[in-house]
């Protein structure tokens, strides 16, 4: 497994965050006919949420209030990290990001078939933010409130 960490700074409206974004390839083999079943045993076994299975929205938005690791179990999918300017970011089954609050991504593309699971640490609820201007200074404050997580979702190190 490769590991890519990336500052994403702030973009008003979009925040950022201190936290450094987390590409993770090639968690497991693409061609793994279980990835749905793995990417939720990992999660859950380093101490995040039961994942979710849907895909990622199609607008700029960010979590005020949670991280959130999303892994990709089938196709692939463009994420735009970071507001209109940012970095985008290409997921294929088997890879993972680690998105800390605060941090927008929006899906820019897609393959007819792709799936996300997406899984928060626990105690932690997303908020789904869309860069009102008038709420930065709210938004900001929350953020620097969201504790780390105990475990990576994705490793399980420790932090």
């Amino acid at each position: 497994m490769d590991i890519e960490q990336i500052k994403i700074t702030p973009d008003k409206p979009f925040p950022g965050n201190d936290i450094e974004f987390c590409l993770y390839k090639t968690v497991f083999p693409k061609d793994s006919s279980e990835l749905q079943a793995e990417f939720r045993k990992r999660f859950t076994d380093n101490g995040w949420s039961a994942p979710w299975v849907n895909g990622v929205y199609e607008f700029h938005h960010f979590h005020a209030e949670a991280h959130e690791v999303l892994g990709c179990a089938a196709g692939w999918v463009i994420v735009q990290t970071g507001g209109p300017n940012g970095l985008r970011v290409k997921l294929e089954a088997g890879d993972a990001v680690l998105i800390p609050a605060g941090v927008s991504h929006k899906n820019i593309d897609c393959s007819a078939d792709y799936r996300i699971l997406g899984s928060y640490p626990h105690g932690q609820r997303p908020d789904l933010r869309q860069g009102d201007p008038a709420e930065w200074d709210e938004v900001r404050a929350k953020i620097a409130r969201v504790r780390l997580w105990d475990k990576d979702p994705v490793t399980g190190e420790k932090e």
